[in-house]
């Protein structure tokens, strides 16, 4: 399809969608596209709200991932919420061209992503919150083991990077990277899924799914939560938090981060320590998730050369940390130095 049947076809769609939410496809303006995914915003009415639309996800899952968000609002989380369309849906489905495309509006989240670079936002009160406001997460996840939901996020086994993992890397150059995943769901299959250690978890939580307001984190992009272990979370946030840095700045940021965010998360928190003795395996299931996501980029074609130089840079730096066993940051013998008692 060329690139004007290309906007074409997507105009069409978006003339669709305006009419379930009583809007002009015009007012809706375009601000990125991933995994079958395509977001845009709007105003309805003077207020601000997030279109995601695609045909990643069946509709169930979906489903699962509104009641997860709403049951988080209804613990006083603060989260970007699903909203209504005209005939009080929170999911659309819009056939076209021969596929049904997943509809949801989320309002959109107060505030602004964090600076990095400005140390008046980005500092040690802030990653305290940080770990404060994944404590709460996982409080709330305590709680919804015991709810029972109409739909349900899938187990971290079921995610799309482990069941089509076939599709995405090849059997022959990855070899070794699909024995470092069978050997990590393996272990993880021996690990004890107690409630308080095991639920649904965000899986994907750093600066580009949160916005900063004020002293608060407003918490969105929740596609990608599934069951699993909480120290991946933690493992997660800390591992992306991290890469951010130069190369050469890494092991000194790692050394003052996680030890502020563990103060603020394990105040709100009680996680066994024993799960901190894990960290490492679970760093690893991160470097798996981000190089199956990255090879699956480039398989389907990058929108220009400078993504497609990232993302092989990206791809080299993982895969060397996954095959040659090697950790980004040297985590301490002593895990006290990362995580005080």
């Amino acid at each position: 399809m060329s690139n004007d049947d290309q906007q074409s076809s997507r105009k069409t769609l978006l003339e669709k969608i305006s009419v379930r939410y009583g809007v002009s496809s015009n007012d809706f303006h375009f601000l990125a596209e991933a995994d079958n995914n395509f977001i845009y915003e709007f105003i309805l009415e003077g207020k601000e709200y997030i279109l995601r639309a695609g045909t990643r996800h069946k509709e169930e899952l979906i489903q699962a991932e509104i009641e997860w968000i709403l049951f988080l609002h209804s613990q006083n989380i603060k989260v970007s919420i699903p909203v209504h369309s005209k005939v009080k849906k929170y999911l659309e489905q819009v056939e076209h061209e021969g596929k049904i495309y997943q509809v949801v509006a989320f309002e959109k989240a107060l505030g602004d992503r964090v600076e990095l670079r400005n140390p008046a936002e980005w500092n040690e009160q802030f990653w305290e919150t940080m770990g404060k406001v994944m404590a709460n997460l996982h409080q709330a996840s305590v709680l919804y083991n015991s709810h029972e939901p109409q739909y349900r996020r899938p187990m971290y086994y079921e995610d799309e990077y482990v069941v089509g993992l076939d599709d995405y890397l090849d059997s022959e150059e990855d070899k070794a990277i699909f024995q470092i995943a069978n050997r990590l769901l393996k272990h993880f299959e021996e690990l004890p899924t107690n409630p308080d250690a095991f639920g649904v978890i965000h899986t994907d939580l750093h600066t580009d799914n949160f916005h900063k307001h004020g002293n608060n984190m407003i918490i969105f992009d929740w596609d990608d939560s599934y069951y699993f272990f909480f120290i991946y979370d933690l493992a997660a946030a800390f591992h992306e938090t991290i890469w951010d840095n130069p190369v050469e700045k890494r092991q000194e940021f790692a050394d003052r981060f996680i030890p502020v965010f563990w103060k603020g998360y394990s105040s709100v928190y009680p996680l066994d320590r024993k799960w901190l003795n894990y960290l490492s395996e679970f760093f690893k299931w991160r470097e798996f998730i981000i190089y199956v996501c990255v090879v699956k980029d480039l398989k389907k074609g990058p929108p220009n050369k400078q993504t497609k130089l990232f993302l092989n840079n990206v791809k080299t730096e993982f895969r060397d940390l996954l095959v040659n066993n090697k950790q980004m940051v040297d985590i301490p013998s002593d895990l006290a130095k990362w995580f005080p008692h």
